[in-house]
Order: C-alpha cells, then structure tokens, then sequence
C-alpha cells in the first residue's frame, strides 16, 4: 500500500469558532462544541459538512469528528476538508496519531497556531485504500454505537419499571429527604499548580466532563490522572464501585453510579458522593435523580447568580420518595439486571475501543495491509 505525504495545510482549511453567546439557544437543533464537548445548541450552524475539530487552546490533545451541521467556540479550530485527497473520517482517525501538545505555542495556557498546524506532515493513502481502512474501523465503530443505543433502551426500561412501581404504590409511599438516608460527601480540587497527567496510572480523576451522559460511570480513555505524589493529599476524596455521584458545578445534575473500575478514583471537587444508604439501592436513587421530579428537586436546591452552585447541604435536603420495603426489594430484583446488563455493555464498548486504538496506528502506518482486501 503507497502512501504519499501531505501537509495539513494542504489537506484542510483551518479556521476557529465564534463568540457561543451570539447563539446559544435553549431551543437550538444544532450542537455548539467546545473542548469539553457539548456545550449547548445554537439556532444556526457554523459550518454544515463532516469535519475535523482541533483544541485551539486549553485541551488542545482534544480531536473530535463530527458529520453534522454545528457551532463551535473560538477555543476550537474546525476544518474545511480538501475531500479530493482525504475522507473526513480518515484524516480524523490519522490525526489521532499525533501528539499535539509537542506544538503547543502557549506560555499559561496551551494554544495552537493555524500556521503551525498547517505545517504538520501527515501520510496519506489513496483514497480506495482509505474506505478500505475506515471499513475495519467501522465495523468495531458501529458495535460501540449499538452497544450505545442498547443501554439507552435498558436505562429506558429501568426508568418505566421506577415510576410504575412509584404509581402503583403512590398511597404508600415514604417521603424523606436525601440526607437522612446517605451519607453526601464532597470532592476535592488539586492543589494550586498541579494538573492532571494523561498517562495511565492507578488514580483517575473524575471530572464533570466525564460523567456526559453516563447511567454507569467506568475507566475510559478519555480519563486523565493525578500523580502519585498529588494523590497522597487529596486521597481521602475518593469514590467506591456504586457510590452515585452528580455535578454540582456548571452542569448541574449529572449523576451516574460507579463502576468498579473506578473504585478508589479521586473525585473533583465539582461534583459530590452519594453514598452509604440504608434505605433504597444506589440504582433508586440514580433513578430518582434522573427523575423529572428528582431534576425538579435539583433545580430547587440550585443557588447562586453568577455561578450556579449546588451546595451539599442543599443535596441533603432534597426530598426523596420511598417505596415500602417489601415493593422496594420487588423492584430491586427487576431494575438491578438492567443495571448489570448496562455495566457490561459499558465494559464491551471499552474493550472494543482498545482493540480500535490498538490496530489503529498499525493501519495508518501500513503495517496492515489492507489494499487487497475487497470491500
């Protein structure tokens, strides 16, 4: 298989966001990107053809792949792909090869110019051996997708059995607050001038960002780490496999259980622990909070006017309604399977994401050779 080299620059054209403020729509359909992700939606998009997101500043490792209309901030670079030399998605799963931060151009915050970018070398096959390679990748590509809708059917089905079982029992049910059945524990932030590494160790920390749109929480490559020496004066912020945790800063109310993997990882300071409960399983209470009455109870409790806060003595007091003993076990017994199936779907999309990454850098270098495989 022939690759032939290119620079960047002569692969896409760079340019960056704008001000998100101009369009952030709580009524928009299309989907403002910063460096953490989804921000918010906007009214109109920005640019409307598949397209290779770069961090211009902060997280600027980040790459991201859209082939939808969007927005992006002025932290993100997007391209405009020359598709006469490199399919979008290819010149995505090539970029991937690079380590960005050794370009970085910032002195407090790390920062990308365009002209460096366009300068980066890349080696490109003919567009044939492209779909050829993209064809491997999309098949590990479209299980993680449909292991993905899968648990969004099971988180549906557990959410329908909570409130029926609610429903039925409404002239029983026990009201109490959160508080006096848990105990609710805060984060911890890192100590003034230390950051977070991306190489693997035994301690992850969770972030705000990393919860998305999570129902089980667990160890994926988007992780980055606290070093070893860092960890020993935050160690005692840490979660358990089942703790529930949900963010109290920024975006409020994201909650997910955790998975065993990661047992004993350090917790940020924006979100908070729920844990330890004696009277309702740790998936009733992710249940409830995922509630409309649960985000009703949130909201509520949320506090503050130039940044929404949602203060952990707030959290103990949101009321939370119980079944009966004997209706909360039956329910225990219908939605815990639910939770184990969404658990090990979670632990498939991880593995199939590290074979993905394993074989990447061997079809993009050629190692593998697929230029003779029909497709």
């Amino acid at each position: 298989m022939i690759f032939k080299t290119y620079s960047l620059g002569e692969l896409v054209t760079i340019k960056y966001g704008k001000n998100q403020k101009k369009v952030l729509s709580e009524n928009g359909t299309f989907p403002i990107y910063g460096t953490g992700g989804l921000i918010g939606f906007a009214t109109k998009s920005l640019y409307d053809k598949p397209s290779v997101l770069i961090g211009r500043k902060g997280t600027i490792e980040k790459i991201r792949y859209v082939n939808h209309p969007f927005w992006t901030v002025d932290t993100l670079f997007y391209t405009i792909v020359n598709d006469n030399i490199v399919i979008p998605q290819f010149l995505y799963y090539a970029m991937l090869q690079l380590d960005l931060l050794q370009y970085n151009e910032g002195t407090t915050i790390p920062s990308l110019r365009t002209e460096t970018l366009n300068r980066i070398e890349l080696r490109i096959p003919n567009i044939d051996n492209q779909k050829r390679i993209l064809h491997f990748l999309a098949t590990i590509d479209e299980k993680i997708v449909l292991n993905t809708k899968i648990n969004e059917n099971l988180e549906q089905q557990a959410v329908a059995l909570y409130q029926n079982a609610l429903e039925i029992n409404s002239d029983s049910l026990v009201y109490t607050t959160i508080g006096e059945i848990c105990d609710v524990k805060g984060g911890k932030r890192l100590p003034k001038g230390i950051n977070l590494i991306t190489k693997r160790n035994s301690h992850p920390y969770i972030r705000v960002r990393d919860l998305n749109n999570s129902t089980v929480l667990a160890l994926n490559n988007d992780f980055e780490y606290v070093d070893s020496e860092t960890q020993k004066s935050i160690s005692r912020y840490i979660v358990s496999t089942s703790d529930v945790i949900i963010s109290i800063v920024g975006t409020i109310g994201l909650s997910a259980i955790i998975h065993e993997s990661l047992n004993n990882a350090n917790l940020t300071e924006n979100c908070v622990k729920i844990t330890n409960s004696n009277l309702a399983s740790p998936e009733f209470i992710l249940l409830f909070l995922k509630s409309d009455i649960g985000q009703n109870e949130i909201i509520k409790g949320t506090v503050g006017a130039v940044q929404l806060k949602l203060p952990i003595k707030n959290i103990q007091a949101i009321r939370i309604r119980l079944l009966p003993e004997e209706e909360m076990n039956k329910l225990d017994k219908l939605i815990k399977p639910i939770f184990r199936q969404i658990s090990s779907k979670v632990e498939e999309n991880q593995r199939l994401s590290d074979l993905r990454d394993a074989l990447l850098p061997k079809l993009m270098s050629g190692e593998i050779d697929v230029s003779k495989v029909r497709i």
